[in-house]
């Protein structure tokens, strides 16, 4: 590979370069202590063998030089290693607890804590080298800048072990979260409501109308088509329900008029999902084919991340953050109640697979065979925006001319879902009235309205690495740190972020066979950045094997521009139409004291896998009685559940713990 001088790229002017951890350098090898073995949890791209293979490790090893402790310009190299499949990923890395054989630069994913792998003695204490703002000026700039992060950002990368509070690994930021990170959600067959659906007779919006407003195209049909002709231009006759997919045409040049009874032209509440899942009855029935069901629910009955239950008030249904950063344990939650009657309302209507729990696949969906054939027309899943999910050629009435769109998780509307089933109504929609005594606190108001929190999504901070006693005993140590502070630098996270620009990357085999002889990117007039179209257009592999997303640093995603359709654009974003700000996630694990972990490690699994499991799909297929003699004891019998000697509650108090040190001190 060419070695050529790198090009400082202004970012934000929050990150500086420090020459004194990098240079251009004239290449060479590195010696035996700034050579250092990397342990990834994660398998290989499919495009090169081995991780330093990755264009953008490789033009590093080749192209930079480090000071080291001597104060000498030194090279750096990295020999990676991965689990030999992912499914071997947890038993190889216990392996190594029992071996004492650990790489210099560990991926922690795969333990209990990085609290647990410090008391063990397997990792270094790193809190002189992150706290020394000349040897890690980067680091520190961008967690100056970045003061209102709740957690704080220095409190989020600090751990509780016994000698206080120490900094343990090395993280990795997003300055945004894109709505590219967010690879799950809920999909829905747009062209049924097109095709069989009709205005409704009102709109109304709980949470922003005072009242109904009438609907003076109440009663006629949706319309929508593809709004690209055969020679590429926009159609400009009125919308034809015409689904065929013309040549030029995508699923992301879709165009309807479909409006929901809320006013909105996508899904908001649990009234506008019900009206879909009627729409859609119309179409089968009018199509003559027998639905396998509107939608699927994993098979425990609810999604431990809260999804649709978080719009019922509440959060996860495991451990999940208040909005008072209080430790609540959502099962136990009246606002999952109410989620619960609301299932089994659905379920009752014919609505959720009747087979729910019985297939215990680690994923959302039962048969994605069903959705393929279009027998399924709402799904937890990857994003199929604006795709025929099966061609009419294949037979499948059902999904010919099919169109995907995106939905965000529902907030619940609808009064009878309150967690009260002695005066449950299913089937109306809040009125104004009842909308405003909800928002002042009025009865079943903790039910309602409620803003979802708790929902799988993208973190703004992982833990990142942490670094063996032993090469910390061993190696030069500032060199290496050197080498992670200029991954903060403006330079490393766009080097990170996007790969190598048009001169980085003369000679990289990969960005040649690839046909990236440009780059990766081209940089924009307003300093933002463009994928180069061949990473644009493959979201997946391909680009995590043409930049560096597996190691830490600062991920530039705010800067980065598409040129995706307008469509596709908000489609994608109802999947970050609402911030997780409740969820228990990875940014919090490494926080914990090793007591803590304990406790919390011991009945996390066990009250799911012994208790949840067994009795919370019983609620959803009538089995179980959601009155309130039988919850008030299905919510105290979890809150006491005990393995080996340890409660919910107990693991509740440990929570709180953690919470009280980072959003209370």
């Amino acid at each position: 590979m060419k070695r050529s001088k790198l090009i400082a790229l202004t970012l934000s002017g929050v990150l500086a370069l420090s020459s004194a951890a990098i240079l251009a350098g004239c290449g060479g090898n590195a010696g035996a202590d700034t050579t250092f073995t990397w342990y990834l949890t994660a398998g290989e791209d499919g495009y090169y063998s081995d991780y330093e293979d990755n264009p953008v490790i490789e033009y590093i090893m080749e192209n930079m030089q480090f000071e080291g402790s001597d104060g000498e310009m030194k090279n750096i190299a990295f020999d990676f290693f991965q689990p030999t499949t992912t499914e071997n990923a947890r038993s190889e890395f216990n392996q190594k607890y029992m071996s004492g054989n650990w790489e210099d630069v560990i991926d922690p994913t795969m333990s209990r804590g990085i609290t647990d792998m410090y008391e063990a003695g397997v990792v270094a204490d790193l809190t002189p080298y992150i706290t020394d703002r000349e040897l890690m000026p980067n680091l520190n700039a961008y967690l100056d800048a970045h003061p209102d992060a709740h957690p704080e950002y220095r409190a989020l990368m600090q751990t509780q072990t016994k000698d206080g509070a120490k900094y343990l690994s090395i993280p990795t930021f997003k300055d945004s979260i894109s709505y590219e990170s967010q690879s799950f959600g809920f999909n829905y067959r747009r062209d049924l409501l097109v095709r069989y659906g009709v205005q409704p007779d009102e709109f109304y919006d709980p949470m922003t109308d005072e009242a109904p407003t009438a609907n003076p195209k109440a009663g006629q049909k949706f319309q929508g088509h593809y709004t690209v002709n055969l020679d590429g231009t926009k159609r400009s006759d009125p919308m034809s329900q015409d689904t065929t997919l013309p040549e030029g045409a995508n699923g992301q040049s879709w165009e309807d008029d479909v409006t929901f009874p809320s006013g909105h032209s996508d899904p908001v509440y649990i009234s506008d999902w019900m009206w879909m899942f009627e729409t859609y009855e119309t179409a089968y029935e009018a199509m003559g084919i027998e639905p396998a069901y509107m939608m699927s629910l994993f098979y425990p009955g609810y999604n431990a991340n809260g999804d649709l239950s978080s719009g019922f008030g509440g959060g996860g249904v495991l451990w999940y953050k208040d909005e008072d950063d209080n430790c609540q344990f959502g099962a136990a939650g009246t606002g999952f109640r109410a989620y619960l009657e609301c299932m089994n309302d659905w379920y009752s209507r014919g609505w959720v697979c009747n087979t729910f729990n019985e297939d215990t696949s680690p994923f959302y969906q039962i048969d994605l065979d069903l959705v393929a054939n279009g027998t399924v027309p709402l799904w937890m899943g990857g994003s199929n925006f604006g795709t025929a999910i099966q061609s009419s050629e294949q037979g499948y009435e059902a999904a010919a001319g099919a169109v995907v769109y995106l939905a965000a998780t529902p907030i619940n509307d609808i009064p009878g879902y309150d967690g009260n089933p002695s005066t449950s109504d299913y089937s109306t929609q809040a009125t104004a009235e009842e909308a405003k005594e909800a928002m002042n606190g009025g009865s079943g108001s903790e039910y309602m309205l409620q803003i979802p929190t708790c929902l799988y999504q993208a973190e703004d901070f992982s833990q990142g690495f942490v670094i063996s006693k032993a090469a910390a005993e061993s190696k030069d140590m500032e060199a290496l740190m050197r080498f992670f502070d200029f991954l903060y630098s403006e330079e490393g996270s766009v080097l990170t972020t996007l790969g190598l620009n048009a001169e980085q990357a003369e000679g990289s085999r990969y960005y040649e066979d690839y046909g990236l002889t440009n780059g990766a990117y081209t940089v924009n007039s307003d300093g933002t950045y463009t994928y180069d179209q061949i990473l644009e257009q493959n979201v997946g592999e391909i680009r995590g094997a043409m930049v560096a997303s597996r190691i830490p640093g600062i991920r530039c995603e705010s800067k980065i521009t598409y040129t995706y359709p307008e469509p596709y654009i908000n489609g994608r974003q109802q999947w970050l139409k609402y911030k997780a700000t409740g969820f228990i996630g990875g940014i919090l694990n490494g926080q914990r004291t090793a007591e803590e972990t304990d406790v919390i490690e011991t009945v996390k699994a066990a009250v799911e896998q012994n208790y949840l499991y067994k009795e919370v799909y019983k609620f959803i297929k009538g089995e179980r009685s959601l009155e309130n003699a039988e919850w008030t004891s299905f919510a105290r019998d979890v809150m006491n559940y005990s393995y080996t000697g340890v409660s919910v509650s107990d693991a509740t108090a440990a929570y709180q713990a953690e919470f009280d040190r980072l959003y209370r001190s």
